[in-house]
């Protein structure tokens, strides 16, 4: 299967309180840009809240409508590592785990790394 064929959703914490516009650097930004390098024209996204002011706690999202969420797709891919940790204790294991795309984040300074995670990405999309 690949990528044309597969369902596809991306997954993140919550939405910005900062408007797309006036972010410098946003992750949505940045987002739009790993898209084009793996080849992908429309995806899925949803994020664990839907709440700029979510607490980032476990049992203050609603796990039900993300289950449902997901359980229609067959690749997930993450932006971060608690992402990761949450959607695993709602049972789904098999997703990419992408370094968040904030413009806070640390590693992505580094273009190689950021290349290569990508170029993992799209073999998890197109397995």
């Amino acid at each position: 299967m690949n990528s044309s064929q597969s369902r596809i959703i991306f997954v993140g914490m919550n939405p910005s309180k900062v408007a797309v516009s006036k972010a410098k650097g946003s992750a949505y930004k940045r987002f739009h840009n790993w898209l084009d390098q793996l080849d992908l024209i429309h995806v899925s996204f949803t994020n664990l809240s839907f709440d700029p002011e979510w607490d980032f706690k476990f049992k203050t999202f609603d796990h039900t409508l993300l289950c449902t969420s997901l359980e229609n797709y067959d690749k997930i891919v993450v932006w971060g590592s608690m992402v990761s940790n949450y959607i695993k204790r709602l049972g789904f294991a098999n997703h990419f785990v992408l370094p968040h795309p904030s413009p806070r984040n640390r590693k992505l300074n580094d273009h190689k790394y950021v290349h290569n995670v990508l170029i993992e990405c799209k073999e998890f999309i197109n397995d």
